[in-house]
């Protein structure tokens, strides 16, 4: 009979029921899942920080009341590449090198006013764009509203080859 033990021997072991692995091949099994998730989250991690988001610190004064010092932002990376900028947009860049203040290489933070080809013009009734007055109510004025001097902007066609994309009149 099969399964039965021979006449006067021992009965035949079966193979004990639970895990298949050793201890030592469990130990195993766990360190390459330990080690696949790190991978894994690293590879996650590259590829959101330079293609989706990256996280900025704003150290400049220049978006009070927006954005005070010291706080941080999250710079959506995907949107801009489909829809371009527009106006009220929030947007990081690093300066050129020929800007006095770039040496630091502190990424500014600014608000886009003007799109290429408008005419931007900052006086004592506000911003206009193309002769016609934009509402700002995200400006902080710390001095009053007053703006001294008059200052006009044009803002030519997408020159990035060059060094200069604006003129002031």
């Amino acid at each position: 009979m099969v399964g039965c033990a021979p006449e006067g021997g021992q009965p035949q072991r079966q193979p004990p029921h639970g895990h298949p692995y050793t201890p030592r091949m469990r130990k195993r099994h766990l360190l390459f899942e330990i080690l696949q998730t790190v991978a894994l989250t690293v590879i996650a991690y590259y590829l959101l920080m330079t293609f989706v988001t990256q996280p900025f610190r704003v150290e400049q004064t220049s978006m009070q009341n927006s954005f005070q010092p010291g706080e941080y932002v999250m710079v959506d990376k995907i949107t801009p590449r489909i829809t371009g900028f527009h106006r009220g947009d929030v947007v990081i860049f690093r300066p050129p090198e020929s800007w006095p203040s770039s040496s630091d290489g502190t990424p500014y933070i600014k608000r886009v006013i003007g799109l290429p080809g408008e005419t931007i013009v900052l006086g004592p009734e506000g911003l206009t764009v193309d002769g016609t007055r934009v509402d700002e109510p995200y400006v902080y004025r710390e001095g009053g509203d007053d703006v001294e001097d008059l200052t006009s902007w044009t803002l030519g066609p997408d020159e990035r080859s060059e060094e200069h994309t604006s003129e002031l009149q």
